[in-house]
């Protein structure tokens, strides 16, 4: 994108400080916009993990309105890159097993899948014999529900 490469454009995003990516965020609308948007998302998925996770009184039929009402807003977002769509899903997954083990979950899951489609339905899976039955719904929904470019 623009002239910084995609690794360090993802590891931005991810946290890590890039001088490179913050100059370039000052003078292109489009790229901080991107950002912005990225950022909106990952806070919002990781406060709905949480409020999932949390709702553990709460019947199922409340918490399955909690999640339509999350994943409607996330199919009308904008398209993301696969890669920033599995950010998005790992942030998900962080309030239910840590930031470490979502980052080795996503990763071993990504490096193993050909598709999206496959990928999410792999990391649904992996998430739920991990986190159990309703994380690794939550999961595959979510990521069913993000647009996904060349997906």
């Amino acid at each position: 994108m623009h002239g910084i490469d995609e690794g360090t454009w993802l590891a931005f995003l991810d946290g890590e400080p890039s001088a490179e990516v913050e100059r370039h965020l000052v003078t292109c609308a489009e790229c901080a916009e991107t950002v912005s948007q990225f950022r909106t998302w990952q806070a919002a998925l990781r406060t709905e993990g949480s409020r999932v996770r949390n709702a553990a009184g709460i019947g199922e039929e409340r918490i399955e309105q909690m999640l339509d009402e999350c994943l409607g807003q996330l199919s009308a977002a904008r398209a993301w890159t696969p890669q920033q769509a599995t950010l998005l899903l790992r942030s998900l997954l962080e309030p239910f097993c840590g930031a470490g083990a979502a980052q080795a979950i996503t990763e071993l899951t990504m490096s193993r899948s050909s598709d999206w489609r496959a990928f999410v339905g792999q990391l649904s899976e992996n998430a739920e014999s991990i986190c159990g039955s309703a994380v690794g719904r939550l999961v595959g929904r979510a990521g069913m529900s993000l647009s996904v470019e060349n997906a």
